[in-house]
């Protein structure tokens, strides 16, 4: 009997976070997207564009918006006779 429970506690424990995933209310943050849209924000930059919607961008650290957000990605492109950090995150509701 001993080593039944054992086994039981393994399961609970393994399965623990799926519980957690599964009820917590807040939405996980969706961070493919977000690198996607940083990729797509540093080209606009790269042009002279500033995207605009529900997504914040950072051009060196300046913000296009100020809003919560919950994941930010970065990446860096050469434009302008320079290296340029761009940054995206999709604005929280």
């Amino acid at each position: 009997m001993r080593g039944f429970f054992a086994l039981e506690l393994l399961l609970v424990a393994l399965l623990l976070p799926y519980w957690l995933y599964l009820f917590d209310v807040s939405p996980p943050p969706v961070l493919r997207e977000v690198e996607v849209y940083a990729q797509d924000a540093a080209q606009l930059a790269m042009y002279g564009y500033r995207p605009n919607g529900t997504l914040a961008v950072w051009v060196d650290g300046v913000p296009s918006r100020a809003c919560a957000y919950r994941f930010r990605y970065c990446t860096w492109r050469y434009f302008e006779g320079g290296e340029h950090q761009i940054c995206a995150a999709e604005c929280l509701p």
